[in-house]
């Protein structure tokens, strides 16, 4: 096969060329000229930049479950909060439901960073 043959200078019309008064600058749109005020990747290496919890409590506060008095996790509110958590559960005559869970899946029923999920969701609120 031969390959297709060049294409002629009256084949296409010549390139618009600008006034020569007139630059390329003067064509684009002054707003597209402004750097924007917010960058999505700005945004994103902040939203990086923070801790988990700092994450929750901008989630929490977001969704409007923030409280006045923030809890601040110390580690001693954490094993006593743990602690009532298990005597709580202890103290439920008829649990079925965590029983089954406990014997399907102990590892994960029985790991404190599981419960500490239900306790921050409560705001460290053990109801026995």
């Amino acid at each position: 096969m031969d390959p297709p043959p060049p294409p002629t200078a009256s084949a296409s019309p010549p390139p618009q060329q600008l006034p020569s008064a007139l630059s390329s600058s003067q064509w684009i749109p002054a707003w597209l000229k402004v750097p924007p005020a917010f960058s999505f990747h700005a945004f994103y290496q902040e939203r990086a930049s923070l801790s988990a919890q700092e994450k929750l409590r901008i989630a929490r506060q977001r969704q409007g479950l923030q409280t006045e008095d923030e809890v601040v996790e110390t580690p001693g509110l954490l094993s006593q909060s743990l602690q009532a958590l298990e005597c709580a559960i202890d103290s439920i005559p008829e649990k079925e439901a965590y029983e089954t869970a406990l014997f399907v899946i102990p590892e994960h029923v029985e790991c404190s960073q599981f419960r500490l999920a239900f306790l921050r969701a409560d705001g460290f609120q053990v109801d026995s």
